[in-house]
């Protein structure tokens, strides 16, 4: 169990970086400059180092949320008794995801509905 949590906490944190660079550019730059292509000014100006981080963040975002599908999975089977701050945590984790996910995957539509120029 114990490996389990650092992992979940490890693609948790790993995520980081993709989150706060998607949810900048789709909720900060998009009201402000319109939509636009999701990390295009990322890959045009930023450094080949900070990218291969993104780009890793990113793959470690779906992996995040795989895992806590199957943490909370799981957990609703009876799985995981026992460890009930560490399966809200996942939850927590398994619905930011999710939803970062789903609002990446319609951007172009909600986005031009919503700020288009």
């Amino acid at each position: 169990m114990r490996l389990l949590k650092a992992v979940c906490w490890l693609l948790a944190v790993g995520s980081l970086p993709y989150l706060l660079a998607s949810s900048y550019e789709m909720f900060v730059l998009t009201p402000r400059h319109g939509p636009q292509m999701l990390f295009f000014s990322a890959v045009h100006g930023w450094s080949a180092w900070q990218v291969a981080v993104l780009l890793a963040s990113w793959l470690i975002c779906y992996a995040g949320l795989a895992v806590s599908a199957a943490v909370v999975l799981a957990a609703l089977l009876g799985k995981l008794a026992g460890h009930p701050r560490f399966i809200r945590s996942m939850r927590v984790v398994f619905v930011i995801l999710a939803t970062h996910l789903v609002l990446s995957l319609s951007y172009a539509h909600w986005s031009t509905w919503l700020f288009g120029r």
